[in-house]
Order: C-alpha cells, then structure tokens, then sequence
C-alpha cells in the first residue's frame, strides 16, 4: 500500500487516496459490504480546511504575483468537498450508513480555546464549551421557505413545543427535526449538528421541569416562574432527564444533590 506510513501529502494524494479507498467499500456487484464509515485525518489545517504537506503560505515580502500564485497553489482541502466523495452523490447506499469524519487538526490560529473561569469554581474551560449550532441543511446547499416561513425553523419549532411534555433532549428534538425536515423538503434538506455534542444531552423547555409539571402547566400559570431545582440541573447534563419525574414522586429535593452527584 502506497499510502501505508505516508507522512508528506499533496491535495492530489488526498483525493486520489479517497478514490481508491472508497471502492473497497463495495464488493463486486456494487453492493455495499459495511454499516458504517469512519474517516480519520491527522495533520495541519486552517480555518478553510485540510492544509497539505505542500503547502507554502504567503509570506511577507512576496510581491502581488507571488502571493497570488501561492493564494491559488495552496488552497485548503474543503471538508465537506472531501465527505461528498463518500456521500449518496458517488453511491446511492452510502445514504443508509453513518459516515464519521474524525479530524485533528488546527482550524484557525488562535493558540488556545481556554478561559478562566474561577467564577464558576474551575480553573479554566474551553471558550466554546456547551456551544453548538444546528444547521437547517448541509454545508453548501440551500434552505427552503414558504408562506409559513422557512421550512427548518417550522420543524423545530413545532418539535421543541412537543418535546416539553416528553422530557425530550435536543439530540431527540433534532432526530425528529431532521425526519419532519426530509418528508417537508422532500428529501431537500437535513438537520446538520455542529459544535459540543455534551449539548445534545440537554433538555430544553420553556416552563417547568418534569413531564407532569409539563402536562399540568395550563392549569398553573404560576409553574412558569418556578426556579429549577439543582438535582433536575444535574439530571439533565448527565443525559438522565427522563429520571426527572420519578425523582419528584420520590421527594427529591436539593438537599439530596450530594448523593446525586
């Protein structure tokens, strides 16, 4: 194997690399032989991209012509260019398996994400912890809309009111999103999940904070003001929110917070 230890890539190695990788995925009639696909980069990267080994930036003192060549030799490898060579685009079954790209790798150049954060009793953290965003399609394609607004922000909303009485996740919430979103943009459009995945953990409601107070909020104007208790905070960034309920008929309360945690 030619690509076996490789530690100098150019943007050709790369690509061609994929080409080749990508048919063993595939036995003889075209069929796919695996559940799943796991893609692992390791080297140097910027804010655009995968940087190759061949990469020579512009430098101070290069005249016009000289950064304008090196600008155009030494174009980042676009990610989402490099996943749309696994996608349903190449073969029609890569749609029905997970397909996880794992990249380490600089994606700018600020030295460090890390905070102080005494006030909150830790030493530091990183800048955007707890930090996601989720996209109402895929890197480079187009969102669509109609009298009711556009279609991504109509599935979510319509999930996050129903998510309150289900003690839902944002995980669950964008499960459903992405599968009212395919059937609404038929098959136009995904629900795309950036950023710290801890936040998917969490559950998100506008009032209350178990599945009963949920269900009898109507009845209780005052519910929407109700601070939440410190054992329900715990619960929910452990993944446990479904717990919630049956901590309350069993009288928790936040003098049980140690043994919780």
């Amino acid at each position: 194997d030619t690509y076996y230890k490789k530690q100098q890539w150019t943007f050709d190695d790369v690509e061609n690399f994929v080409y080749q990788k990508r048919k063993k995925l595939v036995d003889d009639d075209d069929s796919l032989l695996y559940d799943a696909l796991i893609v692992m980069i390791n080297g140097h990267g910027n804010s655009k991209g995968i940087v190759t080994s061949e990469w020579d930036p512009p430098r101070k003192g290069d005249d016009a012509a000289t950064k304008k060549r090196k600008q155009l030799e030494n174009a980042a490898i676009n990610i989402p260019g490099l996943q749309e060579l696994v996608s349903a685009t190449w073969h029609k079954q890569m749609q029905n398996i997970p397909r996880v790209f794992v990249i380490d790798a600089c994606r700018g150049g600020i030295g460090s994400g890390s905070v102080d954060v005494a006030s909150r009793g830790l030493n530091s953290t990183h800048q955007a912890s707890l930090l996601c965003t989720v996209y109402g399609n895929s890197p480079g394609l187009t969102a669509e809309e109609d009298a009711n607004g556009g279609f991504y922000t109509q599935c979510f909303l319509e999930e996050m009111t129903r998510s309150e009485t289900e003690n839902a996740t944002l995980l669950d919430v964008s499960v459903n999103v992405k599968n009212r979103l395919r059937l609404q943009s038929n098959q136009g459009q995904l629900c795309w999940f950036e950023g710290d995945f801890e936040c998917g953990r969490f559950v998100f409601a506008s009032h209350g904070w178990g599945a009963a107070a949920a269900a009898n909020s109507a009845a209780d104007d005052d519910e929407k003001s109700m601070p939440i208790p410190d054992y329900v905070r715990v619960l929910r960034a452990c993944g446990l929110a479904q717990f919630v309920s049956a901590f309350e008929e069993d009288g928790w309360t936040d003098e049980h917070i140690g043994e919780l945690t």
